[in-house]
């Protein structure tokens, strides 16, 4: 995924799990925009934005997994991360 903001580009890597947190890797990351702009989902839930740097962004996901928001036939929630 590539967006920009503040005349940057950043890109976006598939997000990898841990039991604690759900991390994204990318490049220019901070400087495309601020952790209080991006806004993570997973599924019907949200993933609570705790820190962002060049390359990594982390986010504490819900206690239980969220109902997929992406279809009656998908079976795990898609992650989303958007700039707001």
């Amino acid at each position: 995924m590539c967006f920009g903001g503040r005349g940057q580009n950043a890109f976006l890597r598939p997000p990898s799990f841990s039991n604690v947190f759900v991390s994204s890797q990318g490049e220019n990351l901070n400087f495309a925009a601020e952790m209080h702009e991006f806004q993570v989902t997973i599924g019907t839930g949200v993933c609570l934005v705790e820190s962002l740097n060049e390359d990594k962004l982390y986010c504490v996901p819900p206690e239980d997994q969220p109902a997929a928001a992406n279809g009656a036939y998908a079976s795990l929630p898609m992650v989303k991360v958007r700039l707001h």
